[in-house]
């Protein structure tokens, strides 16, 4: 199956929800997450995006090597390309992006704001170590423990223990997260979207669905599961928010393994429906959008302050900074020597 053509279209329209997710279009409300509005649905309903990439990473990670086969040769290449990519993000990212404070500080005042930047994230070492210099970076972070883990317990030949592992990570995060103020759960100051606590569960996933093999007859129940992943993403937010009084805007629920599932096979299915190869000629491109967008989040942020309550820019906003992100990733791939920032 080409990667370049439904699945590609799928991480498009997946790298589109997580700007979404960082835009926060339609989020009028002094406490996100308080009221059941169209800020929060729109919210909701975005996040199959990072699963969905977790999941199909997995997917293709599996796919370098058999069952009989090591995963470590592999895993090592993957975790090289992922280290590079986050080393030289990490640097980029502490140059300053808000244009207000630059503006303020001026160009000569540029290397203070970068100590200033430096200061407060040694000030957060776990943070630090977890997200390094920039709050999206979390996603390469946490891919680099997914594979790591994947690879020494299928080399130790533990698949079962794997899986196991992947889900009580993820039973462990919801307890922390979304279901912290249950009966079941606990109160800690960490995000259990990082780390391994979240993206293992989807990375394993991936692993497992292709060891079972793509074919196309997982459309149907590639939109099922999305269908019923998407629905149940809201009953149990509202769920929660009724019976706990817990905060509505949350990184994962239990569903949202159901709704990244779904889209991910729907992609998976190889469906002539998704066969657009403009937009797919884009798919090679989408992890450098991924590093890059939060810079023009933060530039385009003081225009968002402004127009906030408009709905012409609450439209405009998430698409402007897909639109920005995608030309700024086409014009580095161009150059050899910042093509691999983004491919």
């Amino acid at each position: 199956m080409s990667r370049t053509g439904s699945v590609d279209v799928i991480r498009l329209i997946a790298i589109f929800a997580v700007i979404v997710i960082h835009t926060e279009p339609f989020n009028h409300s002094a406490l996100p997450g308080s009221v059941f509005d169209a800020g929060l649905v729109i919210n909701q309903l975005a996040r199959f995006a990072v699963p969905c990439f977790f999941i199909l990473s997995g997917f293709f990670w599996a796919r370098k090597f058999g069952e009989t086969e090591s995963p470590l040769p592999p895993s090592r290449k993957m975790a090289q390309r992922i280290a590079t990519l986050l080393i030289c993000w990490s640097l980029i990212y502490l140059l300053p992006t808000n244009i207000e404070q630059v503006a303020k500080a001026g160009f000569a005042g540029i290397p203070a704001l970068m100590h200033d930047r430096i200061a407060e994230l040694l000030a957060r070492p776990v943070t630090l170590l977890l997200q390094s210099t920039k709050a999206h970076l979390w996603f390469l972070v946490s891919l680099l423990w997914c594979v790591a883990i994947s690879a020494v317990m299928l080399e130790l030949k533990l698949r079962s223990g794997l899986i196991a592992l992947a889900l009580i990570l993820f039973t462990v995060g919801l307890m922390g997260g979304a279901y912290a103020d249950t009966p079941i759960g606990f109160h800690i100051h960490f995000n259990f979207r990082e780390g391994p606590f979240f993206g293992l569960v989807f990375f394993v996933t991936g692993y497992v669905l292709q060891r079972i093999g793509p074919r196309t007859s997982w459309l149907p129940y590639g939109l099922a599961i999305t269908a019923a992943g998407a629905i149940l993403q809201l009953l149990e937010i509202q769920l929660l928010h009724h019976y706990w009084a817990s905060n509505m805007w949350h990184d994962f629920v239990a569903a949202t393994w159901l709704y990244g599932l779904g889209v991910a096979m729907i992609g998976l299915s190889g469906t002539r429906l998704l066969d657009a190869p403009a937009l797919s000629r884009i798919g090679p491109l989408v992890l450098g959008i991924y590093a890059i967008h939060a810079i023009f989040v933060d530039v385009l942020k003081i225009a968002d302050e402004r127009f906030a309550s408009s709905f012409w820019w609450n439209c405009a906003y998430p698409v402007a900074v897909f639109l920005l992100s995608t030309l700024a990733a086409f014009v580095l791939s161009r150059y050899r020597v910042s093509r691999r920032l983004v491919t």
